[in-house]
């Protein structure tokens, strides 16, 4: 090459740097034209341009770079090179949904990858990286998870000793793809989204990378309910796609942007980022049958229906072009099912019925559309209740919750698993079950706080302290035989119904202090351990002291024993958990979601201090009570952990 094009594929290579991919795509086109360039600028250069492509979402384009790539390095018997040409090919081929043609490329790779003995390790080690992630993106789609994972683990062993790279970026990336998509483990799908963003920035040409890191990082807190953050993060990854010109990305990151909007409430907003990202997907021909879908949805959240009807109507037109395509007939035959059920008039609900029985019994149905195919089948039995109070209706309604249960933890979708409970909840409140009303919350609960979903835990909480306050009047109720119309009303099925409806969460209260009044932790034989007072009101001490214990702990076990970890006592609240072997207690006025975070972490503090928790056993072993002073740290952690009043 000559100078001056030296200094062209330096500037080129700049501006790919900065992320003006068009710019540098020009000066690179104009570069591979020049006759004397040689094999490696050759391929250099055609192997830029189809990066470009990849961060473009450009498939063909990227295929085409590697045929020419595999073609040049061929003539010349250049081995890497041509591995560089077939990664190139079958990375195009997979965003271009191709997988089925990769199979052949990939078998060539790696029998010329086994052949080669020749080359520096280092080099080797990056090719088989980036055909391993090829296999690795391919198994994922494919449905085999445990083949992908184990293919990205060989991933970064290969690379544990190479600089940062985009393949290793990539690996973090796929994996937690798996942990949204598949495990649900949105503290690992955070933790390698930020790995993969630590390694991106890092790297060459990153910006790609980067905003790909980003949307992770946004999808973990958006399906956390954690909205504020999902935008945050949404916006900073649409704003790097729009700069390299993804289209494709561009599309995507805007209808979830709108339906984050729409989670929250924002119907304004929410419409118009699916109106923008619908202009996109028809200006370039790409697929909108789901931003259709979106705005269907986001159209009968705000009320009006001729506006759903019209997004409704092109999403038939879709469906008679192509009627053998199974997303479009799904989507189709839901939102169908979503219109005919407003109806007021009888034969249209029954239509709606059928269909969404249709998707819900439909194997190959996303599970998106069956879950909530089955929702609005409960909503319908729930509507026809109403007007007749029949019990027939009410066994075909709780025939549905297994269903939609099982469905809802398969498909990770843990909103609507804890709304089911909060829904049998209501149902048992409207038998008078108390007991098994608070049991479905608390199973709730701790879905929701072993998913790390605090937004909806701090809500079903926020529930269970509603029906702890109405247990006196549920039971007076009971005695008072009130008719089953009333209790309807105030058990509240119609607006339960309502939540389940909806695709995100809404309404979650704020979170309050409670007022710490008492903490017993007695032995799991009922025998008095440790107590701490928190409160200077001498008639509750009194109170305590006068046959008031005795009565605690009566009812401390008997309620433990039915599985229950809080419970109403006069004008307190107790939350009760288990601590081997010690059950504590912990009296409080207030909310119970701060209460019961405050009392688990006062003692796991206990029982991860070696010497505080050698004291209680040894006390436990001479059968003696605890006092404060007998431990100098139990002090010190009850200070920091509970507010003054």
């Amino acid at each position: 090459m000559t100078q001056e094009e030296l200094e062209q594929l330096t500037r080129a290579e700049e501006l790919f740097e900065n992320g003006n991919l068009d710019d540098a795509y020009s000066l690179l086109e104009k570069l591979a034209k020049e006759n004397e360039l040689g094999i490696d600028k050759k391929v250099h250069i055609l192997y830029l341009m189809g990066l470009i492509s990849v961060y473009q979402h450009k498939g063909e384009d990227a295929i085409d770079f590697g045929e020419q790539i595999s073609s040049e390095a061929h003539k010349f018997k250049r081995d890497l090179l041509y591995l560089d040409g077939l990664f190139l090919k079958l990375v195009g081929l997979v965003i271009s949904d191709k997988f089925e043609q990769t199979s052949d490329i990939l078998q060539k790779a790696d029998a010329l990858l086994n052949s080669i003995s020749n080359k520096p390790k280092d080099s080797l080690k990056l090719r088989k990286s980036r055909i391993i992630i090829v296999k690795a993106w391919i198994a994922f789609h494919s449905g085999k998870i445990k083949e992908a994972e184990k293919m990205i683990q060989t991933i970064l062993n290969l690379m544990k000793n190479l600089d940062d790279n985009l393949e290793k970026a990539w690996a973090y990336l796929l994996l937690a793809q798996i942990h949204i998509q598949i495990t649900f483990q949105l503290d690992l799908a955070m933790e390698y989204s930020k790995k993969a963003l630590s390694i991106a920035k890092n790297i060459r040409f990153n910006h790609y990378w980067i905003a790909y890191s980003y949307i992770g990082i946004a999808v973990s807190y958006g399906l956390t309910y954690e909205y504020g953050l999902s935008l945050e993060f949404h916006m900073k990854s649409l704003e790097i796609f729009q700069k390299l010109d993804n289209k494709w990305y561009i599309c995507n990151i805007l209808n979830n942007i709108g339906l984050t909007y729409c989670d929250k409430g924002d119907y304004k907003l929410s419409m118009k980022y699916l109106e923008e990202s619908l202009m996109l997907w028809e200006k370039y021909k790409l697929n909108i049958g789901a931003v259709l879908d979106s705005l269907v949805y986001v159209a009968l959240e705000i009320g009006d229906v001729s506006l759903a009807q019209k997004y409704f109507n092109r999403l038939e037109e879709r469906y008679k072009q192509k009627k053998e395509d199974t997303f479009r007939k799904v989507i189709y035959q839901y939102n169908k099912a979503v219109l005919l059920k407003r109806s007021s008039r009888i034969r249209d609900i029954a239509k709606s019925e059928k269909l969404l029985k249709q998707i819900a019994q439909d194997e190959n149905a996303f599970f998106d559309y069956r879950l909530y195919a089955y929702i609005h089948l409960c909503d319908i039995l729930v509507t026809e209740f109403r007007l007749n109070y029949e019990d027939v209706i009410l066994d075909e309604l709780n025939a549905y919750i297994p269903k939609l249960l099982r469905m809802a933890e398969e498909s990770r979708s843990y909103l609507v698993f804890c709304e089911t409970f909060i829904l049998q909840a209501k149902l048992a409140l409207l038998k008078f079950d108390i007991n098994s009303a608070q049991r479905f919350l608390t199973q709730a609960q701790k879905i929701a706080e072993t998913k790390q979903i605090k937004r909806l835990a701090i809500k079903i909480s926020y529930e269970h302290d509603k029906l702890i306050e109405q247990i006196d009047l549920w039971k007076n109720l009971k005695e008072s035989d009130i008719p089953i119309s009333e209790r309807w009303r105030l058990v509240g099925l119609n607006e339960q119904m309502e939540i389940m409806k909806k695709k995100g969460l809404q309404d979650v209260p704020e979170i309050l202090d409670e007022k710490p009044v008492y903490l017993l932790i007695i032995s799991q034989g009922g025998m008095p351990f440790f107590s701490q007072s928190f409160t200077n009101d001498k008639k509750f001490e009194e109170h305590l002291f006068g046959g008031f214990f005795i009565t605690l702990n009566s009812f401390i076990m008997q309620n433990f024993s039915e599985g229950l970890n809080r419970a109403s006592f006069g004008e307190y609240t107790l939350l009760m958990n288990d601590f081997s072997p010690f059950l504590s207690c912990y009296i409080f006025k207030g909310q119970s979601y701060s209460a019961q975070k405050r009392i688990i972490s006062f003692l796991n503090e206990i029982k991860n201090d070696r010497e505080t928790w050698k004291s209680f056993n040894e006390f436990y072993q001479m059968n003696r009570e605890i006092g404060i002073k007998d431990i100098p740290h139990l002090e010190f952690l009850i200070q920091e952990t509970f507010p003054l009043n």
